[in-house]
């Protein structure tokens, strides 16, 4: 149906249509050849994930250049970022899933923060996804994500005396939300699996009045995260083996709602909405949580 190849085959209107079929439900979808088998569904999901993911930032694009020039984002001048640089990271949506950045000052008394910190850096930016099955007509080339429920970003910080926090939280668009469900939710009793959907990704920075200028770091196990400080690389966090590692009976946001489309009913996730409240079913995932 699909294979290990840059641009896929069979032809990116084929690929795009079997997709759609799988974002409505479709779990027999007529761009296959038959039903699809377990090894087949998860195949699929996996391709997608790896044709739909980013660049290393460390990297080189495919004409030779640095993804980011000199592979860090630190200002030579200096020990700190360097922002024109950041920005024109931040500008390229395809290079990132999400990015989550966060800068305080702070004085202590030895058991809470002194007064409330000062913010100097903040901010949360959700990124595109590159469309794995190419454009169609000039169209289709990108999705957009979508924000999540716990995204507090430069719009309000969690804080208590003791910590203060970032969180970002977002997804990819709904349709391909929808078609990983159907791929890996939908269809249980003919292979024996535990029914697993898609939950939001996301990271929070924390720092705690006694924990210096290192912060905590919160991550959910997908995608790779890479660490920055002060524009420096710090390292790399490396995501689950597999897309799975990102799947829940009860994900986050959407918890055991079930899906209507227009091919059949998918038996959880929300129909892909990852901006409304947490469902009352769903799990809470460690980064949702503020802690004192």
């Amino acid at each position: 149906i699909l294979t290990l190849a840059n641009p896929p085959a069979p032809p990116a209107f084929t690929c795009n249509h079997l997709i759609y079929e799988l974002s409505e439900n479709d779990e027999s979808p007529s761009s296959a050849p038959a039903t699809l088998t377990a090894a087949e569904r998860d195949y699929i999901l996996h391709w997608m994930f790896r044709f739909g993911g980013n660049l290393d930032p460390r990297g080189t694009r495919s004409n030779g250049q640095q993804v980011i020039p000199g592979t860090d984002f630190r200002d030579l001048t200096d020990s700190f970022t360097d922002e024109t640089e950041f920005s024109a990271f931040i500008g390229e949506a395809t290079l990132y899933k999400l990015v989550n950045r966060f800068q305080i000052r702070y004085r202590s008394t030895g058991s809470a923060f002194l007064g409330s910190p000062i913010v100097l850096k903040t901010g949360t930016w959700r990124g595109n996804t590159t469309n794995p099955c190419g454009e169609v007509m000039g169209f289709l080339d990108e999705f957009s994500s979508q924000r999540g429920p716990a995204d507090i970003g430069s719009a309000g910080i969690g804080a208590s005396n003791q910590t203060i926090t970032l969180i970002n939280d977002g997804s990819p668009d709904s349709g391909a939300i929808r078609a990983f469900n159907t791929l890996r939710g939908k269809a249980v009793a003919p292979f024996g699996w535990t029914p697993l959907f898609w939950e939001n990704i996301g990271s929070a920075i924390r720092f705690r009045f006694d924990g210096g200028t290192a912060p905590s770091l919160v991550l959910q196990p997908y995608p790779t995260y890479y660490e920055y400080r002060n524009g420096k690389y710090l390292g790399k966090i490396t995501q689950a083996a597999t897309p799975l590692g990102n799947f829940a009976t009860n994900p986050y946001p959407f918890g055991t709602l079930w899906c209507v489309g227009t091919q059949g009913i998918t038996p959880g996730g929300r129909c892909g909405n990852a901006e409304l409240p947490r469902d009352p079913s769903a799990r809470i995932p460690n980064y949702t949580v503020i802690l004192p």
